[in-house]
């Protein structure tokens, strides 16, 4: 899968302009959106509503990589975190 940021400015102010999509089908990814939108309510800068959007694109291309899918699950987020730091710290050990 491709994915994007899509710039969509709307009227509802409740709705962030910044959506991430899969570019083939133009299926939005709900769990970054809503976060979005959320941030959108707090009333954060256009600016970091961009740069959030641009992170968690990258953050999604790198999981649907390792993982082959766009879901998240807490389970599944904390064994990644667990294996990226276990690997962080290798590397660490292994430069000292």
């Amino acid at each position: 899968m491709t994915f994007r940021v899509l710039h969509q400015p709307s009227t509802n102010q409740a709705r962030c302009p910044y959506r991430v999509i899969v570019q083939e089908t133009g299926r939005e990814i709900d769990w970054i959106n809503h976060y979005l939108d959320y941030e959108m309510l707090r009333r954060l800068a256009d600016t970091t509503l961009r740069t959030y959007a641009h992170e968690l694109l990258h953050f999604l291309r790198w999981w649907e990589r390792i993982h082959h899918t766009d879901a998240i699950n807490k389970d599944a987020l904390t064994e990644s975190t667990r294996i990226s730091a276990d690997l962080l710290a290798a590397c660490a050990n292994g430069h000292r």
